[in-house]
């Protein structure tokens, strides 16, 4: 999975997700993927009120309201663009869900899967975790693997 597409993928559909690739994943084949770890509160660096850039349509006001995580780890994100020449208002919602390494764990181990590096880049820098290492690069095998 590239970027941070795990963290779209949200509830059950997760794990329905890696059940599937489990039943997919070749012998000796891996998963990787991107998260944020949840210790880094990245959502907290999100919100932005009243940017301002230019773009081929003219100048664009740019506000982004970034909630709480609930329970579940999930954050909502509101992304309200206006053109200024127009006055046309575009407003966007989206979820992501952050996932402690030991939920990715369990939640992988539920489908078949075993995480076998986690990495803090793509440099494959060792992941110990906290806030400042706000990245989790998990690449996992299937049992036979």
């Amino acid at each position: 999975m590239t970027g941070n597409v795990a963290m779209h993928i949200l509830g059950q559909a997760w794990k329905q997700t890696l059940s599937d690739i489990a039943q997919g994943l070749k012998p000796g084949g891996v998963l990787a993927f991107e998260t944020r770890n949840p210790d880094a509160r990245a959502w907290e660096k999100w919100n932005e009120t009243g940017r301002k850039r230019m773009t081929s349509a003219g100048v664009l006001h740019e506000t982004t309201t970034v909630s709480e995580p609930d329970s579940n780890g999930v954050v909502t994100m509101v992304e309200v663009n206006r053109c200024e020449d127009t006055g046309d208002v575009l407003e966007l919602e989206s979820h992501l869900q952050f996932r402690s390494l030991e939920v990715i764990r369990q939640d992988l181990e539920n489908a078949g899967l075993y995480i076998d590096k986690v990495y803090s880049s793509w440099s494959r820098d060792g992941f110990v975790g906290g806030a400042n290492q706000p990245l989790m690069i998990v690449l996992a095998r299937g049992a036979a693997s």
